[in-house]
């Protein structure tokens, strides 16, 4: 989607887009198609412009106060100061005390002095004034979710509450969770990760998750109107949606030779092949544009997966009225 933009500008504008449309629907995965012809023998490798794509994405969902130390300069990443914030509840401000932050670990320290002492715990940059303790030895450099166990920021001359049993001040108490937990217990959307498919089948049916209802945008596809009384989706537990570029998903289907001897059409891969944007005035929708239409209708039948109150229980200022859990 981003090959046919004039400029590396423009290209950036259109990720922080699909990035922005990724967070204000709370999409879990975001998976780029590289719908470039394969090559004749060997395999497939990935396209620069799907890279660009996958790495632009990957900027903009990892969390401001981590990106010097998780994300390396890339010529991809020149006009990425362009784009709007992501603000979304994993990018809490370091003035704001928040149950749940994510962090990348600076160090690993062991608890006792001598030769024979085992590291048993971890320092890690969460976005705060010090790092937060947690007792596990992690390596280096690697991105965790971290609860914070302290109820709030110290208030003044009560700098010992911030420590760990005698650290003065100096860390606050973290444990290491699950990154799917903040989902699961505080209803709070927590980013999305970013898969690279090199074709159409392996963005459908590769990766971690079993999507049981796909679901395929095209022109050509059924008038989808949520208006409709009879307007609806099938029951699932996981949903993909997925958007063509210039040429529609059939030219990723073209490109795809896995699927060049399959018989039936491109909406043969799919649960439902739906046209979104009906009575269109342009001659064309481009992607960026098609992906915020379709998903604003699609979320109107969508399950409610989070909470109203899904900016993560944001605490300002002094100590933190956050029980913990």
């Amino acid at each position: 989607m981003v090959d046919n933009a004039q400029s590396l500008e423009l290209a950036t504008m259109m990720a922080g887009q699909v990035a922005r449309c990724a967070g204000i629907f709370c999409a879990d995965e975001v998976v780029v198609i590289d719908d470039s012809p394969s090559s004749e023998g060997g395999e497939k490798t990935v396209s620069s412009h799907a890279a660009f794509l996958a790495r632009v994405l990957q900027y903009m969902e990892t969390p401001q106060y981590l990106r010097r130390s998780l994300i390396a300069q890339h010529p991809h990443l020149k006009h990425v100061g362009l784009l709007p914030p992501l603000n979304a509840p994993h990018h809490p401000r370091s003035t704001e005390w928040t149950k749940y932050r994510e962090g990348v670990v600076e160090r690993v320290a062991a608890s006792t002095s001598g030769a024979d002492a085992e590291p048993d715990h971890s320092l890690v940059n969460v976005g705060l004034d010090r790092p937060a303790k947690v007792h596990r030895a992690l390596s280096v450099g690697e991105r965790v979710t971290v609860r914070m166990k302290d109820k709030g920021f110290p208030k003044a001359g009560d700098e010992a509450a911030a420590g760990d049993g005698g650290g003065g001040g100096e860390w606050y108490r973290g444990k290491v969770v699950d990154s799917r937990e903040p989902r699961r217990r505080k209803g709070s959307f927590w980013g999305y990760s970013v898969r690279l498919a090199r074709t159409l089948s392996e963005a459908l049916e590769g990766g971690d998750r079993e999507y049981d209802l796909k679901i395929g945008t095209s022109e050509r596809g059924e008038v989808f109107d949520p208006t409709r009384p009879d307007c609806s989706l099938p029951e699932f537990s996981s949903l993909l949606v997925c958007f063509g570029a210039v040429e529609g998903l059939e030219r990723a289907y073209a490109c795809d030779p896995k699927l060049k001897s399959r018989e039936g059409g491109c909406e043969q891969l799919f649960d439902l092949w739906l046209n979104t944007c009906p009575s269109q005035g342009t001659r064309t929708i481009r992607a960026e544009e098609a992906i915020l239409v379709s998903m604003a209708l699609l979320s109107t039948k969508l399950p409610r997966f989070f909470s109203e109150n899904a900016v993560n229980a944001t605490v300002g200022g002094g100590g933190g009225n956050d029980a913990e859990e």
